[in-house]
């Protein structure tokens, strides 16, 4: 079952007992990492099997939890990969060195995320300067990459379900922001043509953050941004208190939206100003 050795941080192999092509029933074990019979799904790593590893060719898909909670810092996927699958790299804090192949189809929800709120630009993680998502991927899950101190995203063109801008993974006509590189840093960019921010979007904000947001979001959730609760009002209800600081247009719909939530919010819009 998915998990079945995620808290055996010692373990270092998976042996197949008197089998000497490894092999037993639905599953066989190559070089102390468990897959399936065919070797197309990987479906257990080791957890302290090593820091770095290259996925064997012919390897289709990385299980649910696969390599969740595991020592690896560096991971090479092979170009036959189509599917990450949910939590596949759950919790692996260490992880700063890995590709996503062109064959890549599906990234399942926090295949790279943690349990952790974790932060824009936090030290724990290294940097990540660019991570580039290829022409096959059609599905990228909830927080796919949370855990990941990513800077910036680049979508190849050739995609026909999304694209990139400014950073972000966005919908193939950069309307909506699909996914939030947690490396931006205390000053965000929102791009121009962005018409909606959706729930949650930028709830790993840095503390303080400034938030750039042009006249083009006309739409947004109730709560994008990470708040704190504060005391009840008197009517019971729990106030929500904002630490970041929205940049706007003197009558768009962010300076609409920080009155009503009580966001601090000016109309100095350009970076070398803020």
């Amino acid at each position: 079952s998915p998990h079945a050795f995620a808290n055996c941080y010692n373990l270092e192999q998976i042996l197949i007992a008197g089998d000497p092509n490894g092999q037993s029933g639905e599953v066989r074990a190559i070089d102390g990492v468990l897959f399936n019979t065919e070797g197309t799904e990987l479906l257990c790593y080791p957890p302290h099997h090593g820091t770095s590893y290259e996925i064997p060719e012919g390897t289709e898909t990385i299980a649910y939890g696969s390599f969740a909670g595991s020592l690896i810092e560096s991971a090479v996927l092979p170009e036959s990969l189509k599917s990450i699958e949910n939590m596949a790299f759950f919790e692996c804090d260490g992880l700063s060195s890995f590709n996503l192949p062109d064959s890549l189809e599906s990234v399942g929800d926090s295949a790279f995320g943690e349990y952790m709120l974790f932060r824009f630009g936090e030290e724990e993680n290294p940097l990540i300067e660019s991570m580039r998502v290829g022409p096959n991927v059609r599905h990228i899950g909830k927080e796919a990459f949370s855990m990941m101190n990513i800077a910036a995203f680049e979508v190849d063109e050739n995609n026909p379900y999304f694209a990139s801008s400014g950073g972000f993974i966005t919908s193939k006509a950069k309307d909506m922001i699909i996914e939030v590189p947690q490396g931006l840093g205390k000053i965000v960019m929102i791009p121009d043509g962005i018409t909606t921010l959706q729930d949650y979007l930028l709830k790993y904000c840095e503390d303080a953050a400034d938030i750039v947001i042009p006249d083009s979001v006309f739409r947004f959730g109730k709560y994008v941004f990470p708040y704190e609760l504060g005391e009840k009002d008197e009517n019971g209800q729990y106030q929500y208190i904002y630490d970041v600081k929205l940049h706007c247009s003197e009558g768009s719909a962010a300076e609409s939206y920080a009155k009503q939530f009580e966001i601090a919010y000016d109309d100095v819009v350009e970076p070398e100003n803020l």
